[in-house]
């Protein structure tokens, strides 16, 4: 996304949704999905998808 800012930078990383044909419904959930996605990558001891957790 650097080449996308008026100043090039590459911090902090960002997270570019686009939404094309989808019904108000489908964006909030999908909104909410990747909002739990997030909290949960943040959380300690958490595991990965495919990740030995010991």
């Amino acid at each position: 996304m650097s080449a996308c800012r008026s100043n090039r930078a590459t911090a902090p990383p960002q997270l570019v949704l686009g939404f094309g044909d989808v019904g108000e419904r489908a964006i909030t959930e999908g909104i909410a999905t990747i909002g739990d996605l997030l909290a949960g990558a943040c959380r300690p001891g958490r595991v990965v998808a495919g990740q030995d957790p010991s």
